[in-house]
């Protein structure tokens, strides 16, 4: 009886510290993820959209082709010319951790959605932490999640974005915020980009579509639905 009563106070005394750990250490994600380019990188260099993306000072066309290659060459490091091939995630405090490895990067960014829904956790409390997480693995995530119009888990969205550029910086400017020719070519949005190319920003036609290139960002911009929202 008095081992049966000691258990019991050590049942009870464990659950109230995984209780008090609960609420001292929040849902904390750790998300590591692995890289490539994607299959549109090499076109949005050889048709000149990262022409603004060369340094100005450049003026040899030999010199320019070399920094274009070295752009290329870091394509899988912004999420809008590359694309997630792996990804592990570990929660704190917590046995729940998955990897993901898929050659469709659509399927394995909607099987960890799906994982995260039906992992236990409350969605919206999660915390993503680690060294990259703020500047790059957040908003490269979130911008291919957009690009498979997948929609997003909860703690990703904050539901009072001023501008769009905000949605893939959620912590501050970073390099994974670019302009909206980048936007739309990353999100695969049908629109006419090579106008808006060398068209003035403020021009009537101009205006209109980076208007509808920003409407078709934020209807993205919405929680995860498995399966994705539409066909892209």
């Amino acid at each position: 009886m008095m081992v049966l009563f000691i258990f019991l106070i050590d049942q009870n005394a464990n659950s109230a510290l995984k209780k008090f750990e609960r609420i001292i250490m929040p849902d904390y994600l750790v998300i590591d993820i692995a890289t490539e380019a994607n299959d549109e990188a090499e076109t949005y260099f050889s048709e000149g959209y990262c022409d603004h993306k060369v340094d100005r000072r450049l003026k040899d066309q030999k010199k320019i082709e070399l920094h274009k290659k070295s752009l290329l060459a870091n394509s899988a490091n912004k999420w809008w010319l590359g694309k997630i091939k792996y990804m592990n995630c570990e929660f704190f405090n917590s046995e729940k951790n998955k990897e993901f490895a898929m050659a469709d990067e659509k399927e394995l960014l909607d099987a960890f959605c799906y994982w995260l829904e039906n992992s236990g956790e409350v969605v919206s409390e999660i915390t993503m932490v680690g060294k990259e997480s703020k500047n790059f693995i957040q908003p490269y995530l979130i911008g291919r999640l957009m690009r498979w119009n997948l929609g997003l888990p909860w703690f990703m969205i904050n539901r009072q974005i001023p501008d769009i550029d905000e949605i893939f910086s959620p912590y501050g400017r970073n390099d994974q915020v670019t302009n909206i020719i980048d936007y739309a070519w990353g999100l695969q949005i049908e629109a006419d980009l090579e106008y808006l190319k060398s068209a003035d920003r403020n021009e009537n036609k101009s205006a209109k579509i980076r208007r509808e290139i920003s409407t078709e960002i934020m209807s993205r911009y919405q929680p995860y639905v498995q399966g994705g929202r539409g066909n892209v």
